[in-house]
């Protein structure tokens, strides 16, 4: 499989990018002063098991052999930061109309499914598709999947943060025990959800973007699937099952085929990472067209 390195980066891109980051982030960190103001004790705990949990898998796809080797500092640092506020300043835009649309229907089953996986899947996703367009280094698939990982990573431990400040809260004898609590149950039930979510849909856009002498069609088609299968398997984790043992079904099932599903691909891009022949870049052609066989 070939791949091409002329997707346009588009000085536009980068301006999109960094002015929803910095909006973002500032929206964002409205959320986390509020838990700051309620427990400091949780945030500050929240704050290091979250730099443990980024060093993390930022390490797993950092030695994973699908990182960008010319990459910036300020590509990762985006996509943690579009994962961390971006992502999160977008589904709070839509997370409430969709929680009132499933409960006036009686839809409560899914209530947490459309109003968590549908935004934060498309919020993400589109940070993958503006940071892939905004960075040079980024031209393979393979590429989209270790973008999509890191903006999920940002989502994920901003999220246990404030699920942190939550726990501790409810907890009548200790924040830190239920900030502690709250943080180990995030990690057991589904470590990296967020991460491999946008990691698989970041590699259907990567194919979608980078594949050569793929019509339009088949680039939607990668871009939809990637898209569909994060999103599916995100709206069966939410399901909120009537029987306790339905709900443990349903989220072995879906970590079973998400996992499954991002060591799959990992398997396919070292493969095809062997296999890549390259492309060189040169500024005029190599071969003039007076100089082929049968030119006039």
């Amino acid at each position: 499989m070939s791949y091409h390195e002329n997707v346009e980066k588009l000085r536009g891109f980068n301006i999109t990018l960094w002015v929803l980051v910095i909006v973002g982030v500032g929206v964002t960190g409205l959320s986390l002063l509020g838990t700051v103001l309620l427990s400091p004790t949780a945030s500050l705990l929240g704050i290091c098991l979250a730099v443990v949990y980024v060093v993390g898998f930022g390490a797993l796809f950092r030695f994973s052999g699908l990182w960008p080797k010319t990459a910036p500092v300020w590509w990762s640092v985006a996509c943690l930061a579009w994962g961390a506020g971006v992502s999160f300043g977008l589904v709070l835009l839509s997370a409430d109309a969709w929680m009132t649309l499933t409960d006036n229907l009686g839809w409560e089953v899914v209530t947490a499914s459309f109003a968590g996986a549908w935004p934060e899947e498309a919020a993400k996703a589109l940070g993958v598709l503006l940071i892939l367009y905004a960075t040079n280094a980024c031209t393979r698939p393979w590429h989209g999947f270790v973008t999509g990982g890191l903006i999920g990573l940002g989502f994920e431990v901003f999220e246990n943060i404030l699920y942190g400040g939550v726990g501790a809260m409810l907890d009548p004898n200790s924040d830190l025990e239920g900030a502690l609590t709250m943080w180990a149950l995030r990690f057991v039930a589904g470590p990296g959800l967020h991460v491999f979510l946008t990691a698989v849909a970041g590699f259907g856009i990567g194919l979608a973007l980078f594949s050569y002498r793929w019509d339009k069609v088949q680039r939607l088609q990668a871009l939809l699937t990637g898209l569909a299968w994060s999103f599916t398997l995100h709206f069966v984790w939410n399901i909120q099952w009537p029987q306790w043992w339905m709900q443990l079904t349903g989220m072995c099932i879906v970590a079973i085929l998400l996992y499954g599903t991002a060591i799959g691909i990992w398997i396919w891009s070292r493969r095809a990472i062997r296999e890549d022949a390259g492309v060189v870049v040169v500024k005029r052609p190599v071969t003039r067209f007076e100089d082929l066989p049968g030119a006039s």
